[in-house]
């Protein structure tokens, strides 16, 4: 994971699409559930907001490289995350099911916080213990997850 995190650490894009289509490369740890490319075809590479979630990305794959046993300690990630409350979780379920690659529907709680020009933005994630990966379910406004 040396070499993966050295070069991420170098790589820029030239456009959504090639951060789409190289995102395994960069990103091995992670799973992208398909409804995330909607969620950032309109930003821009040289948008501030783009930039962030690179570098939040980056955090959460390099932290899942360290996971191979046990429950995703969360906590220790490095960045403002937490779980939704379960009232919260049980109130908006279908909302925040999503379809994940290999392991098919999953309830997403975890997410990162961040804010973007005083804009909320959030990163849905969900931890596998099957496989030992991180589900990126949604990036994006706050305001737009629709839960």
């Amino acid at each position: 994971h040396l070499f993966e995190s050295q070069y991420i650490a170098t790589k820029t894009y030239h456009s959504i699409d090639d951060f789409w289509n190289t995102k395994e490369t960069f990103f091995s740890r992670l799973v992208f559930c398909e409804r995330v490319y909607a969620q950032v075809e309109h930003l821009s590479v040289n948008d501030n907001r783009f930039k962030q979630i690179i570098e939040k990305l980056k955090v959460l794959n390099s932290f899942t490289c360290t996971w191979s046993s046990g429950n995703f300690n969360y906590k220790n990630l490095g960045l403002d995350n937490s779980p939704d409350t379960p009232l919260r979780i049980k109130a908006t379920l279908d909302e925040r099911t999503f379809d994940c690659p290999t392991i098919g529907k999953q309830v997403f709680s975890l997410h990162i916080k961040w804010y973007v020009g005083g804009e909320p933005f959030r990163l849905y994630y969900y931890p596998s213990d099957f496989d030992y990966k991180v589900y990126v379910g949604y990036i994006g406004n706050k305001s737009d997850i629709g839960f």
